[in-house]
């Protein structure tokens, strides 16, 4: 065989490897995902920017879980990197994180009826997120604050003078390439202290993803449990 084919030959064999290689290696990375059972708290204002009340309305919100834990094991054969450590199956890791979500929106809150009122909002969103995971030989964190696409779908029901039912679906999304995004679901009930401030009570669901490229692990995070709040309207 000519030297020169030879050569290529050899070549083409090294880049044969080396996309085998790297085609191993991040098919055996995982996503670090977590659950834990938490505690919610919220504050938040709306106001309206004209003289009517419905809209166009400016929504102000802080939201934050209380510190979560959570452990995940890790098959045999399979890896967890998170900033270039890597956590080899199997073993078991422990976790720890803290999460909280920020926005500022526009939108409008209508009625539906006499004691029903609906409503939804968009803007943008600041999500916050401090991560640990370790397990019996090394440690590993990470911390991230991203911009996103803020919307909210609310609605509530008058059951008393003072009582208020209370529903909404809210979320940040990235627009992007990415996939990152915080999705919250939650439901419960309001009480008028004075007539433009209430306190809010009920159970909240957060489903959080963050996304990496292919060589890291993504960030799964679902967190449940009560949530109390503030709430002023004007």
């Amino acid at each position: 065989m000519p030297t020169t084919f030879r050569n290529a030959y050899f070549y083409l064999q090294i880049i044969t490897l080396l996309v085998f290689l790297a085609s191993c290696t991040t098919s055996n990375v995982i996503d670090i995902d977590g659950s834990d059972s938490v505690s919610f708290t919220t504050l938040q204002s709306s106001f309206p920017l004209t003289e009517k009340e419905e809209f166009p309305r400016i929504k102000v919100r802080f939201s934050k879980a209380e510190e979560g834990d959570f452990t995940q094991t890790i098959p045999s054969g399979l890896i967890i990197d998170l900033e270039g450590n890597t956590f080899s199956g199997p073993s078991n890791i422990a976790g720890s994180f803290n999460l909280s979500m920020n926005a500022v929106a526009f939108g409008a809150e209508d009625k539906f009826n006499q004691d029903t009122h609906l409503g939804w909002y968009i803007g943008i969103a600041r999500v916050d997120m401090d991560l640990m995971i370790s397990s019996f030989s090394q440690t590993a964190m990470t911390s991230d604050s991203t911009s996103e696409l803020y919307f909210e779908l609310l609605g509530y029901k008058n059951m008393t003078p003072k009582m208020i039912g209370r529903a909404s679906l809210a979320g940040a999304i990235s627009l992007g390439s990415n996939s990152n995004s915080l999705i919250e679901l939650d439901a419960g009930i309001g009480y008028k202290l004075l007539r433009h401030m209430e306190i809010m009570a009920g159970f909240r669901i957060w489903n959080y993803q963050y996304s990496t490229d292919e060589y890291e692990s993504g960030i799964l995070l679902h967190l449940t449990g009560p949530y109390l709040g503030v709430n002023f309207s004007f």
